[in-house]
Formats: C-alpha cells, sequence, structure tokens
C-alpha cells in the first residue's frame, strides 16, 4: 500500500476489518474495508488503495484457514478491481490470483486453473516474464497442477519460477525458499527422495536465516521433511519433527487450524505404518471431525482423513466398517478431482483390497476394470509433460502404476475364469507397451529426419553406439555396474537434447490402447499364438505385501481360451539363466526351459508360429537355445518370433516380426524392475497431506492433498 505504508499488516488489517462489518451487520467487505481505511486515516481511500487493502485482507482470513469467508472477500475484490482499476491492472491481477488461492484451497480446482491461467498471460504482457508478481503466477500454476496430478506440468513451471526468483530475488528470498520447498514436495511424490531431501534442507536452511518469530516459513518444511522420512521409512527421525511442527502449530494457529489438521493427519500416518492402532484411531477421528467442521465434509483433505481412517479399519480386518467409508471418498473423489486424479485412483485400488477381504473378488474385478482406462491416461499425461527419461521410467514403476498390475495378475491368478484373464491380458498389453511407446516414437523421428538434421542425425548415432554398448556390457560375465551406470547417464543426456529439440515428440507422443482381439487378427489363423512374458509381485490381500517377484505369462492363441500361468519365482530363473549363459549346455538349456515352461509344454507345442515376447532380464534370452523336453533346441520344434510386447503385433511397421537366428542382442532393458534380492514389502495405501511455503499474498497457501 504505498500512501498508507507497510504498517497495515494482513493480519491487523483482517482483525480490524471482520470487526467492523460483524458491527455493522453486513458482508459488503468493499464497504467495510473503505470505511475502515478511511476511520484510520482520516481521509478518503483511492481505489486503488482499497483494492490493495482488500487483497492483503483476503491473506490474512486464508492464513487463518476461514475459507468460506476468504472465498466471499475474493471474489468481491476481484469484481471491484477489475471495475475500478481493469482487468489487466496490476492489482486487479493479484485479485485473480488470491480467488485462485482461495478456490485451491478449498479443493476447487478446475475454478481455479482459468484464473492463474489468465493471471499469468496478463502478468507477462503487462509486467513482462521476469516480474516477482509473474513469477508468482508461474509458482501458483505449478502448484495447482501438482495438487491436480499433473507432475510433468508442475515441475517446468516450478523450475521457471525458481530460476527467475533466483535471478530477481537472490538465492535466500522467501519467495525463494518456497518455491525451493514446493519443488521439493513435487520430487517427494514422484519418488525423486534424493533430490527432494536436498531440496527441503536447502530451503529449511535458508529459513534459519529469516526473522521469523512464529516460524510459519519454516514448519511447512519441517512438516514435508518429516514425510519424505515417514515415506522412506525412516521412522525415528520422522516423528521428533511431526511433534515438533504440531506443538508450534497449536500454539500459534490452534488446533482446529488446517496446517494443525494436516500435522495431525500426518503424524497419524506415522503411528498407523508403525502398527501403533490403538494411538492412531482417536487422532484420525479428531482429524476427520475437525476437518469436516472447518473444511467441510467434501473437500479433498477431509476426505484424505476418511480415507486413512478406511485404511487403518482394513489393517485391523475391520472390513465392514472400512467399506462405507471407501464408497464416500469415491463417490465424492471422482467429481472433485476427477476419475484420472492419482488421489482418486489410490483410493480405488484401496477399496480393491477390502472387497477381495470381504470376499467379493467380483466387485473387486469390476473396481480394477473402472480404474485401467483412467490410470492409462494419467499415465499418457505424465509420459506427455515429463521430459527426463528417468523421471518418465521412475513414474511407471511408482506406487499406484506398479501395485495396479501386480493385484491385477494375482487376482486373476487366483480366479481362473475369463473376466479376470481378460483383464490380466489387456493390462499385460497395454502397460508393457506404455515402457517403449517414447522410445519407439523417438526411433521413428529420427529415422523420418536424420537425412535433413545433421545434429539429430549425429545424436542418433551416439545413441545407437551407447545401446549397443549396454547391451554388451549386461551380457558380460561380471558386469560393470559402475560403468553401465555412466552409459546409463550418458545415454538420458543424449535421449532428453533429442525430444527437446524436437516439437513433435512433444505433440505426438501418446499412449494407445490395445485389445485381445486386436492382437489376435494379427496373429495367422488357427495356428499361431503370443506368449506374453510379465515380471510382477504376487500381493497378499491381507497383509498388503509384496511376496518375491515372480513370473507370468500369457498365453493368447489366434483361437480358444486365454490363459494365465505363474511361472515361478524370478530369483530361481535368473540363476538358470546365469548359468546357460556360462555354459552355453545342453542340460543346461533344458533345465532352463523345463523351470519355465514344463508345466506349460504341452499347450506351446501346439502352436507354429509362437510370438514370445519377454520382460526384464528374459529379453536377454536367446529362445532359440533353450531345449524342449524331446531333446530338440526349441526352434527347431516349432518357428519362433520375438516382439518387445505384443502390441507391437497391431503395428503395421511392427507387422513383419523377425524369427529367431543367429545371435540377438536387445537394449533398453529395464534392469532396475528386477533384482535377484528384493525383499517383501508394505504397500503403502495411506494418503498424505503437504504443506506449501505461503510466502507472500499471491501464492497459493497449501495443497488440499499431495502425494
Amino acid at each position: 500500500m504505498q500512501h498508507y505504508g507497510y504498517w497495515l499488516l494482513a493480519g491487523w488489517l483482517c482483525m480490524g476489518v471482520i470487526a467492523y462489518a460483524q458491527e455493522q451487520k453486513s458482508e459488503d467487505y468493499v464497504g467495510a474495508v473503505t470505511a475502515y481505511l478511511q476511520q484510520e486515516t482520516g481521509k478518503a481511500p483511492q481505489p486503488q488503495e482499497i483494492v490493495d487493502a482488500l487483497n492483503r485482507l483476503v491473506i490474512g482470513i486464508l492464513k487463518k484457514g476461514d475459507y468460506r469467508t476468504g472465498d466471499t472477500v475474493a471474489e468481491q475484490t476481484y469484481q471491484f478491481a477489475e471495475k475500478v482499476l481493469g482487468p489487466d491492472h496490476p492489482n486487479t491481477l493479484t485479485s485473480v490470483n488470491n480467488l485462485g488461492a482461495s478456490y485451491q484451497a478449498q479443493g476447487r480446482y478446475r475454478e481455479a486453473e482459468p484464473l492463474f491461467q489468465r493471471a499469468l498471460a496478463a502478468s507477462e504482457k503487462v509486467l513482462g516474464p521476469d516480474h516477482p508478481d509473474t513469477l508468482t503466477s508461474f509458482n501458483n500454476l505449478a502448484a495447482l497442477y501438482q495438487a491436480q496430478g499433473r507432475y510433468g506440468e508442475a515441475e517446468s513451471l516450478y523450475q521457471r519460477a525458481l530460476v527467475g526468483r533466483e535471478k530477481a530475488l537472490g538465492p535466500d528470498h522467501r519467495d525463494t525458499l518456497g518455491t525451493i520447498n514446493n519443488l521439493a514436495s513435487l520430487y517427494r511424490v514422484q519418488g525423486r527422495y534424493g533430490e527432494a531431501e536436498l531440496h527441503y534442507r536447502r530451503a529449511l536452511t535458508g529459513y534459519e536465516k529469516v526473522p521469523d518469530p512464529e516460524h510459519s516459513d519454516i514448519l511447512p518444511i519441517v512438516n514435508n521433511l518429516a514425510e519424505l522420512y515417514r515415506t522412506q521409512g525412516r521412522y525415528e527421525e520422522a516423528e521428533p519433527l511431526y511433534q515438533r511442527a504440531l506443538a508450534a502449530r497449536e500454539k500459534t494457529l490452534g488446533p482446529n487450524h488446517p496446517a494443525t489438521l494436516t500435522i495431525v493427519n500426518n503424524l497419524t500416518l506415522l503411528y498407523h505404518v508403525q502398527g501403533r492402532y490403538g494411538e492412531a484411531e482417536p487422532l484420525y477421528q479428531r482429524a476427520l471431525a475437525a476437518s469436516e467442521n472447518v473444511r467441510g465434509p467434501n473437500h479433498p483433505a477431509t476426505l484424505t482423513s476418511v480415507n486413512n481412517l478406511a485404511a487403518l479399519y482394513d489393517s485391523q480386518g475391520r472390513y465392514m466398517e472400512a467399506e462405507p467409508l471407501y464408497q464416500r471418498v469415491l463417490a465424492t473423489f471422482e467429481k472433485v478431482l476427477g476419475p484420472e486424479h492419482p488421489d482418486t485412483l489410490r483410493a480405488q485400488l484401496n477399496y480393491t483390497f477390502t472387497l477381495a477381504n470381504l470376499k467379493q473378488p467380483k466387485r473387486a474385478l469390476q473396481m480394477l476394470q473402472r480404474m485401467e482406462p483412467h490410470l492409462l491416461e494419467l499415465a499418457a499425461l505424465q509420459l506427455r509433460h515429463t521430459r527426463q527419461e528417468s523421471v518418465r521410467r521412475l513414474f511407471l514403476r511408482s506406487q499406484t502404476q506398479a501395485e495396479f498390475q501386480d493385484v491385477v495378475l494375482t487376482l486373476a491368478l487366483s480366479h481362473p475364469e475369463l473376466d479376470y484373464f481378460d483383464l490380466a491380458a489387456k493390462v499385460m498389453l497395454r502397460w508393457k507397451q506404455i515402457q517403449g511407446e517414447e522410445e519407439a516414437f523417438l526411433a521413428r523421428l529420427v529415422r523420418r529426419r536424420s537425412e535433413k538434421d545433421t545434429e539429430i542425425r549425429e545424436l542418433a548415432k551416439q545413441i545407437a553406439d551407447l545401446r549397443r554398448d549396454l547391451s554388451h556390457l549386461a551380457n558380460l560375465p561380471e558386469p560393470n555396474a559402475d560403468l553401465q551406470r555412466k552409459k546409463l547417464n550418458e545415454l538420458e543426456a543424449k535421449e532428453i537434447r533429442l525430444a527437446r529439440i524436437s516439437h513433435e515428440f512433444e505433440r505426438h507422443l501418446q499412449v494407445r490402447g490395445a485389445n485381445v482381439g486386436d492382437v489376435r487378427q494379427r496373429l495367422p489363423r488357427d495356428s499361431g499364438a503370443l506368449l506374453e512374458l510379465r515380471l510382477y509381485f504376487p500381493v497378499d490381500f491381507k497383509t498388503k505385501k509384496l511376496d518375491e517377484p515372480h513370473w507370468a505369462a500369457l498365453l493368447l492363441p489366434s483361437v480358444g481360451e486365454i490363459s494365465l500361468y505363474d511361472l515361478g519365482p524370478a530369483v530361481q530363473a535368473k540363476e538358470l539363466a546365469q548359468k546357460l549363459r556360462e555354459t552355453h549346455a545342453h542340460a543346461d538349456a533344458a533345465a532352463l526351459y523345463n523351470y519355465l515352461f514344463g508345466t506349460l509344454d504341452d499347450k506351446l507345442k501346439r502352436y507354429d508360429p509362437l510370438y514370445i515376447a519377454p520382460d526384464g532380464f528374459l529379453s536377454l534370452l536367446a529362445f532359440a537355445e533353450l531345449v524342449t523336453p524331446d531333446g530338440r533346441y526349441w526352434i527347431q520344434r516349432q518357428t519362433l518370433r520375438q516382439v518387445s510386447t505384443g502390441r507391437h503385433l497391431i503395428s503395421s511397421e511392427n507387422r513383419d516380426s523377425i524369427r529367431l537366428k543367429g545371435l540377438l542382442a536387445f537394449g533398453e532393458v529395464d534392469y532396475e524392475r528386477f533384482s535377484s534380492d528384493v525383499e517383501p514389502i508394505v504397500l503403502k495405501e495411506k494418503r498424505v497431506q503437504t504443506e506449501q511455503s505461503p510466502s507472500d499474498a499471491k501464492r497459493a497457501l497449501r495443497q488440499g492433498i499431495n502425494q
């Protein structure tokens, strides 16, 4: 406020105006602010001063957690500012940002998005791309995209805001540190824990240098760092941080403030995963009751508490109590967040566990069928907007993505019926294709343009050389892990560069669906079949734990019934494959065939040709070298053709697959998906609430749910 000075702080103004409005029994906050300013200064305020004071009032109210009043004031401010100052005035744009922040705080993401987009576009035009207010708009829109699960889009905006703020404001400015905290939270929900911790600690160190008696900037980071530790299983480090943040929040904001309830929820999650159910339940009940009262029954954070309480009941075997809670969560999540939102999909997967434990496998199957197209769409969104290859791969191995596939296969193998097999087949065909979709598109792009573009041609050659090197390294008797890691890093850098110089990659990357009928049409009629192999982790629905990795095999003939098999633990198969690679002995080739396919041999020998789509380290296996029970090499008994996935049979480019002859070399194998020393892990089914840093009047104050 240029004419009145900065003595009119948001808190002081908030208390004064609210008191004045209550005395007048009016909800005309524009009039209340105008009268309050005139009373305090003895002169009529100018329109710009009124709007400035109203914007500060909105922030003061939202920081108090009074979202309903904040919404009313924000809407009145925006309407008044646009009328008296015009749509592109900086103070009007601030009011647009604040209205978006108010909607976001209430979980009204669809209404917030056009406001943030408008504020950003106008700020870039009026103030310039590097103005602090423009950078705030970048940060706000990024925070909204993160809340919507649009992580790739969020990261690029956060990075833009961070670079601009470091340059314009300095590396230790509160706004810069706020963006660092928000970026760290994005990395955490993506599973990029090392990057997240570095950013959290940088933000924490910076804030410790800034005078802040109420610790309003530090406490969100303390909570978020505790969340990171909990997610990593570092429980002893997490608990004292939660306790510190909770005690400070209760003292400064009170026990029922939304920021306090966020920490209560997160501390309770810690107790839950530690099996401290007696301590967790009353805290869940407290957080839920208070959130319903403060935020409302349909707010995403309230539904997070409902979901967490349901998960606690499920962990205790109280399935009948958990079911109605999950039903409530899903009914509202789909409306408020949308069917593709990560939180909606996570809640659906949680409910699937409950249905399985209630001995209702058909309903569990229906829930998984309902999830599948929406989860595929989420994957397409993330792959389309995430540039770093390692992050795309990490997303595809993320909790919900990987567990969904494991749950589908486990359910189908325990209920060998057509409906279950159909979904398993669809998942094996579609999801395996996702992992190679972007690389296939990139290869086609290189072939199409390599003669016209020198840089693309050179990058293509370098990428081909690196892939050949990786294939060679993987087949050494004693692989050099450090050298493999170095080559992988080089490959990633080259692929990222190639993607960045081609706008076509960004425009055309998409995930296509495949179904059983499409694949069958490409198989030779009456005689052909597809053998799709998949590494998966069998799920224990009661304990929520994953078993050691197994191989699953889908046998899809051109005519006849689909069949699905568990081929046994992957560790033994890897040991046998390693031995065969060392000896190339006839007996070892027979032993590996018998281990993997012995129980299927009577069926497999019926089909000629047989298309084999391997997974994981089996992509390095020379199937032609395996020996069947009759003593012949497999390639001698029937025609074998290898494809990356059955999905490739549909593509016209890949319709003619290659007969297995001679030496085969495979690159781009996802080595990280399999490890010979994998331990059973607990499925994490709860929701997390993360605080964003509220460092200025135009930043979204906090995300309702963040995972």
